[in-house]
């Protein structure tokens, strides 16, 4: 099962969503970053939104599997000319690495022809 200290040693920041979203923090308890460039410049951003369910307030109504899980939601943007797109990424399984995460984002900035990051 994937941990913080897996995404610390591939070189991802961390810190409280309620410090860093006000959308996100409702349902997730860390914001977990990395900013990913080639010679070009800034490709994106993979941002993970950590959920650990035992600090939701309604973990007594939820069911008993949900006890001590924690889960990873991927939250990207690309970009292609002037449009954005932005792209949530869950796995219905545990992810098995960072590894995994980062190659599905980047077969999907490959494959779909993204451009580079231009804010950045």
């Amino acid at each position: 099962m994937l941990n913080l200290q897996d995404f610390k040693d591939k070189g991802y920041s961390i810190s409280n969503t309620a410090e860093t979203s006000i959308f996100e923090k409702d349902w997730a308890s860390k914001l977990i970053q990395k900013k990913f460039w080639n010679d070009n410049g800034t490709k994106y951003f993979i941002n993970v939104y950590m959920t650990e369910y035992d600090k939701w307030s309604c973990i007594n109504r939820m069911p008993e599997s949900y006890r001590g899980k924690i889960s990873y939601t991927i939250k990207i943007q690309l970009y292609k000319g002037m449009h954005v797109y932005n792209i949530s990424v869950t796995n219905d399984e545990e992810w098995e690495s960072v590894d995994e995460i980062e190659k599905i984002v980047e077969d999907l900035w490959v494959n779909m022809g993204m451009d580079m990051d231009h804010h950045n």
